[in-house]
């Protein structure tokens, strides 16, 4: 599955193509991305 964002972020349908393992998916992506760039001393808000 090929997750796609544009302007507005992920754009899908729901259950479909915006699935729990997705979002699992981009979630390990936002933690790698922050913690390989010093984010996780200095913390990040969602």
């Amino acid at each position: 599955m090929v997750i796609k964002f544009g302007t507005d972020g992920w754009r899908a349908i729901m259950a479909d193509e915006f699935t729990f393992s997705g979002v699992r998916k981009v979630a390990a992506a936002i933690a790698c991305h922050v913690n390989a760039h010093g984010g996780a001393q200095r913390g990040i808000v969602v």
